[in-house]
């Protein structure tokens, strides 16, 4: 097919990345890349889709292979009102309760947990063609019908998305809404799950709990009392003023400020008390 054909590779010119931008499918035009979802090598002249993502704050592309990538979608109730989706950016915002289809570029971490890495929200009308461009390359054997999370919508919505999926006209039929499932916002963040750029919701971390009030009383620590207006300064000790006084002698002169210091200290040291 013509996904087969296309030589682009996005190793050179990284600017202008946008993880906006759609995932595309492209031919490796070396050995070198590894899936990010399960880490095997993707060899030279096979296809892979390729999303943008993020590496030592600096965009470029990432690589799956087309079945990985398959696996890694998701249909869901949407969990806020707050997203628009990722192909109509300046359109209405996706409903609380929609569906929505996520595609995401899945990765184990090291601590065994598997997060998204990037993540773009559709409406599922919206994403019909290029849904139809990912699911007919070779070897991906998902489909429309069998995305990953259909089987948790309500039984009478399933139909409405897979219609929807599959690029059939639901103009005239009145987009469902279900119960978004519910799912813990630490979470939601670490798995990336959440970011404003890929055409979805920001995901806040629990806040922590705030701090009492009350403040100690007496003297708090470490901290030294403010000294009135207008109060005597401290006096100066003997080793203090003998050392203002012989500073100004010739031997000093051409020291600097801490030789000086020095110097002063050692001979301090050795004067008889009775000096």
């Amino acid at each position: 097919n013509d996904q087969k054909e296309r030589p682009a590779d996005h190793r050179g010119d990284m600017s202008g990345l946008s993880q906006q931008d759609h995932p595309e499918v492209v031919v490796a035009t070396s050995g070198r890349s590894s899936c990010q979802t399960c880490g095997e090598s993707i060899g030279k002249g096979e296809n892979r889709v390729g999303m943008v993502g993020r590496s030592s704050g600096v965009s470029c592309m990432k690589w799956m292979h087309p079945q990985c990538f398959a696996l890694n979608m998701r249909i869901e109730y949407a969990p806020t009102g707050r997203a628009r989706c990722n192909a109509d950016r300046d359109g209405a915002l996706i409903g609380k309760g929609e569906p929505r289809l996520l595609m995401r570029m899945m990765k184990t971490s090291c601590g065994g947990e598997v997060v998204a890495k990037a993540q773009q929200i559709y409406k599922p009308a919206n994403a019909a063609a290029l849904l139809t461009r990912y699911l007919s390359v070779e070897g991906v054997s998902v489909t429309a019908a069998t995305i990953g999370g259909l089987d948790e919508l309500e039984a009478e919505h399933r139909q409405w998305a897979v219609d929807a999926l599959e690029g059939r006209d639901i103009s005239s039929r009145e987009v469902p809404v279900g119960t978004p499932a519910t799912k813990p916002r630490a979470a939601a963040a670490r798995s990336g799950g959440e970011a404003e750029a890929g055409g979805s919701e920001a995901a806040a971390l629990p806040k922590p709990a705030a701090k009492s009030a009350a403040k100690p009383e007496g003297k708090p620590a470490g901290k030294r009392a403010k000294k009135a207006a207008g109060a005597p300064k401290g006096v100066a000790s003997a080793y203090t003023l003998w050392c203002k006084e012989e500073r100004q002698a010739a031997e000093y002169a051409p020291l600097s400020f801490g030789e000086a210091g020095k110097a002063l200290g050692a001979a301090w040291k050795t004067m008889d008390e009775a000096a």
